[in-house]
């Protein structure tokens, strides 16, 4: 999220502003506070050991727990050990989401989504041992580097869109797709992160929120998660478009909107964002595909990944931009 993120304020355009209120209690992103305290807490685990994985160093922090580098000393193995607070712990609700995360994460073989490699508890501590993807987020690198190329940023979503496939085919829903939930390793192999959101799609799915709350991070909901709808993987699609957009520019869409609110209203009501608004060197193409993704409704949306992955493909095989034919159209 960029320095000048929006703040609240105590109204918002049309009647939605009770759902929009919501966002700033149930975003997924971390208050500075909070990230303060999960660090200190976070050191407190270096040179110690969790089940089998030797503590090396504090990866980062979130809002439910901390990420370790470790190593697995029996096979020689650098891994990422996601640790849930004790406190939260405790909170039964919390517990539930961090196992589910897992657990989605764990029914997904594929190389273009974070390998999850054991689920476990060492005494009080619940632990979730994943691939290390040790050359960090896209977001990272488009706060260091600003945009990528036109060709990297299509590559980056063709691989996350694959990924992406790849959890809808196990009937799981990410939700909170956006830069920072895809990491890059060090030969440029985009990995879908942190299913800490995803939901089931049968009707048993586990339930993450409650009726009325809301998950995601505001600059890449759909319409249906700003307003607190049931949500399918047409949901996920809008928000790779979201992200698509994001590569393209190195900026959130609807970034000059002034507040939480306004942002969310804005992808209920507003067009789609056009990167060419930013730069005109990028091709009209890839604006086609965003606003096919970021339509306000599911059914004008693309209906898969791997149907979006099509379109870029399509843009990467003749990147000049020039008489591209998108296979959606035709």
């Amino acid at each position: 999220m960029p320095d000048n993120e929006p703040q609240s304020e105590p109204a918002s355009p049309g009647n939605s502003s009770n759902v929009f209120d919501k966002t700033l209690m149930h975003s997924s992103d971390t208050l500075p506070s909070a990230e303060s305290a999960h660090k200190a807490t976070g050191q407190e685990w270096i040179g110690r050991t969790i089940g089998k994985y030797k503590v090396i160093s504090v990866l980062g922090v979130g809002g439910m727990g901390v990420v370790l580098k470790a190593r697995d000393e029996a096979i020689e193995r650098d891994v990422a050990v996601k640790v849930l607070m004790r406190n939260m712990a405790e909170d039964t609700v919390a517990l539930g989401r961090f196992l589910s995360e897992a657990r989605a994460a764990g029914k997904i073989n594929h190389p273009n989504v974070v390998t999850v490699y054991e689920i476990a508890q060492d005494g009080p501590t619940h632990y979730i041992a994943l691939e290390l993807v040790a050359s960090g987020s896209a977001s990272e690198e488009l706060e260091s580097k600003g945009p990528y190329s036109v060709a990297e940023a299509t590559r980056i979503t063709i691989e996350a869109c694959n990924g992406l496939a790849a959890a809808h085919r196990a009937g799981l829903i990410h939700r909170d797709i956006k830069p920072g939930n895809l990491l890059l390793a060090e030969d440029r192999t985009v990995k879908v992160a942190d299913f800490g959101l995803a939901r089931r799609t049968a009707a048993d799915s586990m339930q993450m929120t409650q009726l009325g709350q809301l998950v995601g991070t505001p600059y890449f909901m759909s319409p249906e998660q700003c307003e607190s709808s049931n949500v399918d993987h047409r949901s996920d699609i809008y928000s790779m478009g979201a992200t698509y957009y994001s590569l393209l520019v190195g900026r959130n869409p609807y970034a000059d909107s002034t507040s939480v609110m306004n942002v969310m209203f804005a992808h209920c009501r507003s067009e789609p964002p056009n990167p060419r608004d930013i730069s005109e060197h990028i091709p009209e193409a890839c604006a086609a595909v965003i606003r096919h993704a970021m339509a306000k409704k599911p059914d004008d949306r693309y209906q898969s990944a791997a149907e979006m992955g099509q379109d870029l493909q399509a843009i990467l095989a003749a990147i000049s931009g020039v008489n591209v034919v998108l296979p959606s159209q035709s």
